[in-house]
């Protein structure tokens, strides 16, 4: 795995955010039609990331960052070793951040938590060996 590409692609993951309405961004409870505001994110991503030739490996990470393992993400719905690995460790990352820092209004999960979670979608959202690897490395840190 290319750690360069993926500190860079995780950097620039939610740019495509720069278009959403301020609300969007500090709201904690969406309506359907806001959800999928929000998920198209990734494609506005790619467009503005794609202008620069020296960006466009990491515009393809992060138009399929919220595609799925078994295929039921957005916005292609590919599935398995379709989609890009960095994007599949991306969507790992990202749920683990998004559990561990969450939204003001709500509690903090503990780390048995987060990874409980993170197992409960191996195999579904996330990419079985990806999500194993990132749960082993999470659990070493605990130790040291």
């Amino acid at each position: 795995m290319d750690i360069r590409k993926l500190k860079k692609a995780i950097i620039y993951h939610d740019i495509g955010m720069i278009t959403l309405d301020a609300h969007l961004l500090s709201s904690g409870e969406f309506t359907e039609e806001e959800l999928t505001t929000m998920y198209l994110h990734p494609i506005t991503g790619y467009r503005i990331l794609s202008l620069y030739d020296d960006m466009l490996d990491i515009a393809e990470i992060i138009y399929a960052q919220h595609e799925h393992w078994d295929g039921s993400g957005i916005p292609r719905g590919l599935r398995g070793e379709q989609i890009p690995l960095l994007s599949r460790a991306i969507t790992i990352i990202e749920r683990y951040d998004l559990l561990k820092h969450p939204h003001a209004s709500e509690q903090d999960c503990s780390e048995s938590r987060i990874l409980a979670s993170l197992r409960e979608h191996s195999g579904t959202i996330f990419d079985p060996a990806v999500c194993e690897i990132f749960m082993n490395m999470i659990r070493n840190t605990e130790e040291t």
